[in-house]
């Protein structure tokens, strides 16, 4: 999801989020019902500038999930706070950043990005099985 310019929330990581938080959970649950189970990950880019010698400088930055979370149907209220939880992490780490003196500032949040994919766990049991039986028939 391409974050307009001209989005008054776009330069405060909380107001972009309590904006945006049930379009993109919404998104996630309509998946959810759709593939019953999903793996979910989070992710935002942020452009970020600095003034330096009377110019100004910019960066990029990509923020995302350090693990994709599964969700079931009617997962609504986890999915709501994972989404809480990772803008939380993304705002401690500007914060982090911001307070070590690097004199970056948030310019604009760019992008917001939501990947979802059918979670199909591995079916396991054959192999042991196999292994346990032959094991009795040995002794």
């Amino acid at each position: 999801m391409a974050i307009s310019e001209r989005n008054p929330n776009n330069k405060d990581l909380l107001r972009f989020a309590r904006e945006n938080k049930e379009k993109i959970t919404d998104l996630v649950g309509q998946e959810t019902q759709r593939l019953n189970s999903v793996k979910v990950s989070f992710g935002l880019q942020v452009k970020f500038s600095i003034e330096r010698n009377d110019e100004t400088q910019f960066m990029e930055h990509y923020f995302k999930d350090d693990e994709p979370h599964v969700f079931k149907k009617n997962d609504e209220d986890l999915i709501k706070q994972k989404f809480d939880e990772f803008i939380e992490n993304a705002k401690g780490e500007i914060e982090h950043w911001s307070e070590m003196g690097s004199g970056w500032a948030v310019e604009r949040i760019q992008i917001a990005y939501v990947n979802v994919a059918r979670y199909q766990p591995l079916r396991g049991g054959t192999y042991l099985h196999f292994q346990q039986n032959w094991r009795k028939r040995r002794q």
